[in-house]
């Protein structure tokens, strides 16, 4: 059975190794294709069709108000569950006392 253990860390070891290889091969090829590519390009520009440069940055700034405004109601409802926890505490603190707990 240690022998299995140890064989199977064995390939996977070579099988780390080897994705490791494959994946410096694709940095360095994309590194070689992006000194090629037009400063500017996106995926759309690329293909050969026009990016309408006003419109996408009126979407990422609709997303980014978007998360703005997660985080704000996220923050909001994080801070009133801490309250509800809290009074919950402080409640059955009083109780227990109450009780001569």
């Amino acid at each position: 059975r240690e022998q299995r253990l140890l064989l199977r860390a064995a390939e996977l070891e070579a099988e780390r190794d080897a994705l490791g290889a494959r994946v410096a091969e694709l940095e360095a090829r994309a590194a070689y294709l992006a000194r090629f590519a037009p400063p500017s390009a996106t995926a759309g520009e690329s293909e050969g069709f026009p990016v309408d440069l006003a419109g996408k940055r009126q979407a990422s700034a609709r997303k980014l108000e978007g998360r703005r405004r997660e985080q704000k109601v996220g923050a909001f409802q994080r801070q009133r569950s801490a309250r509800v926890i809290q009074r919950a505490l402080r409640d059955r603190r009083g109780s227990e006392a109450s009780c001569g707990a």
